[in-house]
Order: C-alpha cells, then structure tokens, then sequence
C-alpha cells in the first residue's frame, strides 16, 4: 500500500526530490568552494611562497616603499652601470618598458635624474598590485652598493 499525502505525491517520490535537492545543493556548494580557491591561485595575484620575499628589499633602513634593482647603461639594456657607492637625492624622470616578467611581476625602467650622476637607469621588478609603478617628478633617494640599488619614494 502506497501512503498518498494530501498533495496527491507518494512518500517515495517525496523523499527522492528530497534526496536529489540536497546532492545538488551539496555539488554546488562544493564547485563554489572550488572556484573560489582556483580564483586566488591567478597569475596575478601575489604569490604566497617563498618567491615573494626575493622581492623585499634586504638591506637595512628600507622597508615598505622600496625598490631593489640594478643599474643599467639605459632603457631596455641588460649592462650595467657603473656608479660609485653611495646615496644619491634625485627624482623620477620617466617609468617605462614595464613588461610581465611572469609569476605575476612586472619589470620596469625608471630614469632617475641626480645632481652628482646626471640621468640614470633603474631596472627593477615589482608586483604593481602591492606597489605601483614610480612616477615622474616623484623625489628618491637612490642607494647603491654591490649589491644593486635600491630606490626609496620619498614622497
């Protein structure tokens, strides 16, 4: 004897939209979950690894706002430039040839105009999602030693 409810449905059929309700609430839920976590593995999101912390700069005093990189004989060149150690007071003259470099990274050249070096190049990689691009006429401090230059905003 098969129990019909008021409705006129069967309690079988009852309990199998039931059942089938709640396997593709409980799939979608699953598939959200899923697309959420491959969303944060983008390209374009900051790494999580340790690759990021090759990207801070490691020499004391800086933090933040800095920049590592290298100095080269001009835009787009892979020479380097060869400047006396110190610290240089300049400004920002251009930000160009910013290029994806992969792993969500960008590398730019920055001229960077100083009284006691006239114009130079700045090669640096950067996430532009954590720190934007510099920008003319942005004053820096330009420091460099053997092991590269590292360039502070200093507004």
């Amino acid at each position: 004897m098969d129990s019909t409810g008021p409705d006129g449905v069967s309690a079988s059929d009852r309990s199998s939209g039931w059942t089938r309700r709640s396997v593709l609430g409980v799939a979608g839920t699953t598939a959200m979950f899923g697309l959420a976590g491959c969303s944060s593995q983008s390209p374009t999101a900051p790494s999580s690894d340790g690759d990021s912390k090759s990207l801070d700069v490691d020499r004391e005093g800086y933090s933040g706002d800095a920049f590592a990189g290298r100095l080269t004989e001009g835009v787009e060149s892979s020479e380097p430039a060869v400047v006396e150690h110190g610290i240089y007071e300049g400004k920002v003259v251009y930000d160009r040839s910013c290029e994806s470099v992969g792993d969500g990274l960008t590398g730019c050249d920055a001229g960077i105009e100083t009284a006691d070096l006239g114009d130079i190049n700045f090669y640096y990689e950067h996430d532009m999602q954590q720190k934007p691009c510099l920008t003319p006429d942005q004053q820096v401090a330009l420091d460099v030693d053997d092991d590269g230059a590292v360039v502070q905003r200093r507004d």
